[in-house]
């Protein structure tokens, strides 16, 4: 009798070779960064969400597993159901209304301050810090995302431009007085982090459009 793996040898490339061991006192989480694609006036925006804090920023997820590579894609599935109501929805088969860019681990570090450490040890969670990995996704469906996305884990989101994504992470400043553990640091740790994720994107684009004809991928 043959057994299916359980895996693809996609996977077992990453899990033995690219993806990162979890830092002890880090917490692990994935950024979504998700460019619309489709025909609309939002074309080439970003998508942000305001999660319960008030913050604004890109979708996020944590990886609770001890093996990064299972936990970063059961991180973005959950963030797709969770916080974009796409129900269902599967990393491999997202087509046709996500198509997967890239992917880039140990993409940021955050380290928290004093107070928010002990806030986040009354909490249970690591207490040095966050790192970030990246999910960079083009979107090519519907220009609203689907009626029954319910919006538990978001209060809103918005497809918005370079521009309007700075004013609301600054507009993220005048909370964190508000949360326990914010300082205006963290303000601008979201800004710099922002504006990596931005050059990032925009180096991948040029990968691709110095590709050759032939070329299955950005790597042969």
């Amino acid at each position: 009798m043959t057994t299916t793996p359980k895996h693809n040898v996609n996977y077992y490339f990453l899990n033995q070779f690219l993806h990162p061991k979890p830092y002890p006192g880090y917490k692990q989480s994935v950024v979504s960064f998700i460019v619309c694609k489709n025909n609309t006036p939002n074309k080439n925006n970003y998508l942000f969400v305001k999660e319960k804090t008030g913050f604004w920023f890109f979708p996020k997820g944590r990886i609770f597993k001890n093996n990064i590579a299972d936990g970063f894609f059961e991180a973005i599935t959950g963030t797709l159901e969770r916080e974009l109501g796409l129900k269902g929805m599967k990393v491999f088969d997202v087509k046709p209304n996500l198509v997967q860019q890239a992917y880039i681990f140990d993409f940021e570090r955050q380290k928290y301050n004093q107070n928010r450490s002990e806030d986040e040890k009354v909490k249970g969670n690591p207490t040095k810090g966050k790192i970030y990995h990246l999910a960079i996704m083009e979107y090519t469906g519907v220009n609203g995302f689907p009626a029954e996305n319910d919006k538990k884990a978001i209060l809103e989101y918005k497809w918005i431009n370079d521009k309007e994504a700075e004013e609301l992470i600054n507009k993220n400043g005048e909370l964190v007085n508000e949360n326990t553990g914010y300082t205006e640091g963290y303000n601008k740790f979201q800004l710099r982090f922002f504006k990596k994720i931005l050059s990032s994107y925009e180096t991948i684009q040029k990968l691709r459009v110095q590709k050759e004809p032939l070329q299955k991928t950005l790597f042969f």
